[in-house]
């Protein structure tokens, strides 16, 4: 009795083991596919499409601006390293208030943002050369003082547009993080449904 009882668990085991064998040769088991950052981005577009526009909240923040603090400010270049000499007016002027929201306010939102976009897996940089003496007239045509150009590599393009101050970069961050919503001037909720379009000409597909 013992001796059959052996043999009815080696056979049990045997058939255990072919089963074993049969089972984990045909089921591949499920995997967590990466995708690359190009195939990430274009599900959040197909993802933000068919999402219904968010309900908001009504927070906004306001704040007093300070007078400008600083009457010359030595700019250094990120493409050529060399320095321009800025000036401000300080007279309440369209270029004094420019050259106080520039650099106090647009140049530091823009490069923090482009930082967390770059994080984020998009392939960007900013193109800030309006600022240089150098490199402005070289540029054709030579953009305006304080025309900041977002450049993007995607999908096998080069994209140059020049953006709308602060509020592109904004809508581009919230977009990567696949929000539903981008924050205004003043933290204000603001749909990103309805920016697709700027969304996608900023990738370079319009």
């Amino acid at each position: 009795m013992k001796k059959v009882i052996t043999v009815m668990n080696k056979n049990f085991l045997l058939l255990a083991l072919l089963v074993s064998f049969v089972l984990g040769g045909c089921v591949t088991p499920v995997q967590n596919v990466a995708l690359t950052p190009e195939q990430r981005i274009f599900k959040l577009l197909a993802d933000l499409e068919k999402k219904p526009v968010p309900q908001l909240s009504n927070r906004r923040m306001y704040g007093t601006p300070e007078n400008p603090t600083a009457e010359r400010i030595e700019y250094v270049c990120r493409f050529c390293n060399n320095m321009t000499i800025l000036r401000s007016t300080k007279d309440n002027t369209e270029e004094g208030d420019l050259f106080y929201w520039d650099f106090k306010w647009t140049l530091p939102g823009n490069r923090k943002l482009l930082e967390e976009i770059q994080k984020l897996g998009l392939d960007a940089m900013l193109d800030e050369r309006s600022l240089c003496d150098t490199c402005r007239p070289k540029i054709n045509p030579p953009p305006q003082f304080g025309d900041y150009y977002l450049i993007v590599w995607f999908d096998g393009k080069t994209t140059r547009t020049l953006l709308d101050y602060y509020s592109d970069l904004a809508k581009l961050t919230a977009f990567l993080e696949g929000k539903l919503v981008w924050l205004g001037w003043y933290y204000d909720e603001r749909p990103l449904k309805p920016e697709l379009p700027r969304i996608r000409q900023l990738l370079g597909f319009e």
